[in-house]
C-alpha cells in the first residue's frame, strides 16, 4: 500500500518494510527499523489501516517511534483539520494567497484553487488524499476522508 510519500509491504509471514520514497526513492531504508518522525508515523497508521481494510486482517506494529525533535508545530506553517474530515477541510494560520491542490492516493487532482476552505467533500470516497499548500513553500499534508 503507498501514498504519494510512503510505501508499506506487508508481508504474509508477518514482516513489515516501509518506506519514504520522497527522501528513499531506492527503497534502500526501512523506517520500521528506526525512530521515525510524527509524520512517518501518521503515514505508517493509515496505510497499515488501509491494508488492514483491503485484506481483511490488521498486522500493525503498535509502536512506531517519534522523534521528539521533528514535525512539532509551527504556529507560522499552515495547519490542517480536522483530519480525518468528513466533508469540509479547515486551515489555520493562512494568509489568505495560498493555492490549494487536494490529491487522491492515485494521484489524481481531486480540487485545485485557492478558496479550499468554502469547498465541500462530502461526495469523496473515504480514503487517503494529499493537500499540497503552495504559498511561499509548498507544504504536504497526508488526511483521511471518513
Amino acid at each position: 500500500m503507498r501514498n504519494a510519500e510512503y510505501k508499506l509491504l506487508d508481508f504474509d509471514n508477518g514482516t513489515q518494510r516501509f518506506f519514504n520514497l520522497t527522501t528513499d526513492p531506492l527503497e534502500s531504508k526501512n523506517l520500521l527499523e528506526t525512530t521515525v518522525s510524527a509524520a512517518a508515523t501518521t503515514n505508517y497508521n493509515l496505510l497499515c489501516q488501509e491494508i488492514a481494510s483491503f485484506v481483511g486482517k490488521s498486522g500493525c506494529k503498535p509502536a512506531v517511534a517519534i522523534t521528539a525533535t521533528e514535525d512539532l508545530f509551527n504556529d507560522e506553517m499552515p495547519q490542517v483539520f480536522p483530519n480525518s474530515f468528513k466533508d469540509c477541510i479547515r486551515i489555520k494560520n493562512t494568509n489568505g494567497k495560498e493555492n490549494y491542490q487536494l490529491v487522491n492516493v492515485l494521484g489524481q487532482i481531486i480540487y485545485s484553487g485557492n478558496a479550499i476552505q468554502n469547498k465541500y467533500f462530502g461526495h469523496l470516497p473515504s480514503g487517503i488524499y494529499v493537500l499540497e499548500i503552495e504559498d511561499k513553500g509548498t507544504s504536504k499534508h497526508n488526511l483521511v476522508k471518513e
